[in-house]
């Protein structure tokens, strides 16, 4: 099994604008799995964020004016170096960071933890899951001139931003190895109030030569299987060629080959991989499982 992998990260932070805009790393690779954590000043009246093509695991008002919403995308191609933007209703500052992750099948066990009260030590929320996942957490603090907080012990920084004055907010992130659960890890910074931590965990991609429907395979097995070019149970092209192969068709990327064998033209590899396997909303690699040959 491959564990999750960080690929790269970046930060964004605004003053009162009317509008957020954030740049998604240009090292972002087809299958990778896009988190962006967005701290703001929810000024009352300000609308919801969202982000078009983004799944939201969840927002969480600490108060009438300050928030968290994390999103996640499955890459494609035209993801790299993209802009992602949103208009607010009211003037905001927000801060968010933007993880890019490899190796990922799906995003588990999202929480967060507001904490109203003066302190210095916060504690995340548990992230549990029995088959393991890389932990990555955030922390945002709304306050004048917000401090940097330190990590968790033994965690690793991620990618952060915050912006400064009066109301404003910062975002921070941070990751530790994979592990079956995640709990009593603390950000730590000097007395702060208004303080937003939110979790996940990112569960691998599998490895290996297990039955479609199982997690057992990758999408490099998984269609070299569809293809019939596994021998003695190991894949021999990669998944491009082998989408080429099932298709029938020749020199395709494989978002293309899968649209034709699919018949569609346009949808993405999360899309067209679903309907290719009779599912809605499934991850890659498990979508690519549960299709029959």
């Amino acid at each position: 099994m491959a564990d999750p992998t960080r690929r790269d990260g970046a930060g964004v932070a605004t003053g009162n604008v009317s509008s957020f805009s954030a740049t998604i790393p240009a090292t972002t690779t087809v299958g990778d799995h896009i988190i962006v954590c967005l701290m703001y000043a929810n000024s009352t009246g300000a609308n919801i964020p969202t982000f078009a093509g983004y799944t939201a695991l969840g927002v969480t008002d600490l108060s009438a004016t300050f928030s968290v919403k994390t999103f996640y995308k499955v890459a494609e191609a035209s993801d790299a170096g993209s802009v992602i933007s949103f208009t607010w209703s009211a003037l905001q500052k927000a801060a968010a960071s933007i993880e890019v992750w490899s190796n990922v099948d799906s995003v588990v066990d999202y929480a967060a933890t507001p904490y109203t009260v003066a302190g210095t030590n916060f504690p995340g929320p548990t992230v549990d899951d029995a088959q393991g996942v890389v932990p990555l957490t955030f922390y945002g603090n709304r306050a004048t001139d917000p401090p940097a907080p330190t990590v968790p012990t033994g965690w690793t920084a991620g990618a952060s931003a915050a912006n400064i004055g009066g109301g404003a907010t910062n975002c921070f992130a941070a990751y530790n190895a994979k592990a079956s659960s995640y709990s009593g890890y603390e950000w730590t910074a000097p007395s702060a109030t208004a303080v937003l931590v939110a979790s996940l965990g990112l569960r691998a991609q599998a490895t290996g030569g297990g039955a479609p429907g199982t997690f057992g395979d990758t999408l490099t097995y998984s269609m070299n299987r569809v293809a019939g070019t596994l021998v003695n149970g190991r894949p021999v092209l990669g998944a491009q060629g082998a989408a080429n192969v099932w298709a029938g068709t020749s020199g395709l990327g494989l978002v293309g080959a899968l649209n034709a064998k699919n018949g569609t033209k346009g949808l993405g590899i999360q899309g067209v991989l679903n309907a290719l396997a009779g599912t809605t909303g499934l991850g890659i690699a498990e979508a690519a499982r549960r299709i029959e040959a």
